[in-house]
């Protein structure tokens, strides 16, 4: 029913002269409300249902990235464990809305950036961007995941590198350190620094043809040093 709201709010515009205070994605977010308590991984592990909760939450992200911003805290942990569970899935489909969600609210935080570095989404989930930085980063250099979401996974990880690159830059850092080999260590070193060489060199993240470059650069990364890192 959620899913169905979100979508007439894309294609019936019969209403569009309508000043009602209450739009459509302030009724499917008191319907999420309700409805997120119940979504555990034990339910995403039923096709149909994951489908369909993802791709609600993908839209949800993507049309009104401002107010997931200034949801309330529980719900935002509930939205982050869940993306978190989905970018992880076998799925593909489900692995891309929820990689491709997570790269529309980084991108919306770039347009909230404060010369401080802080964006509109710390001031309710300090930790969201970094956690899922995290999550996408260890996906990407350290298991066997769907080269279908590859892209998608660059231009996220480019848009939460630009909101939190002091979190990349330690993540890294501890890749580094975590190699027994020094050969190893050099060429994670290496690699990481020609790849913030270009990203500083790229332009804004925002833009598109910055992502296009990033995809580019970021194959030759993954190349670079995956062979000796992939563990699963």
């Amino acid at each position: 029913l959620l899913l169905h709201l979100a979508r007439k709010d894309v294609v019936d515009f019969s209403n569009e002269g309508r000043t009602d205070s209450m739009d459509v994605a302030d009724v499917v977010l008191f319907g999420l409300g309700i409805v997120q308590p119940l979504i555990t991984p034990d339910t995403l592990q039923f096709p149909a249902l994951a489908k369909e909760f993802f791709a609600l939450l993908g839209w949800l992200v993507e049309s009104y990235p401002h107010k997931v911003s200034c949801m309330e805290r529980g719900m935002l942990d509930a939205m982050m464990a869940c993306l978190h569970f989905g970018l992880q899935q076998a799925d593909s489909e489900n692995a891309r809305v929820s990689v491709e969600a997570i790269d529309a609210l980084a991108t919306y935080q770039i347009g909230t950036m404060q010369p401080d570095g802080s964006y509109l989404l710390q001031q309710r989930h300090p930790a969201m961007l970094s956690f899922f930085l995290q999550g996408l980063l260890e996906t990407m250099l350290f298991k066997q995941f769907d080269r279908a979401v590859l892209e998608s996974s660059c231009d996220a990880l480019l848009s939460l590198l630009s909101c939190e690159q002091h979190k990349f830059t330690q993540l890294m850092t501890q890749v580094v350190h975590g190699q027994a080999m020094a050969e190893h260590r050099q060429q994670v070193s290496e690699a990481t620094s020609v790849l913030l060489a270009q990203v500083h060199a790229s332009g804004p993240a925002v833009q598109r043809a910055a992502k296009l470059q990033f995809r580019t650069h970021m194959r030759a990364f993954l190349t670079a040093v995956r062979p000796f890192l992939v563990t699963i």
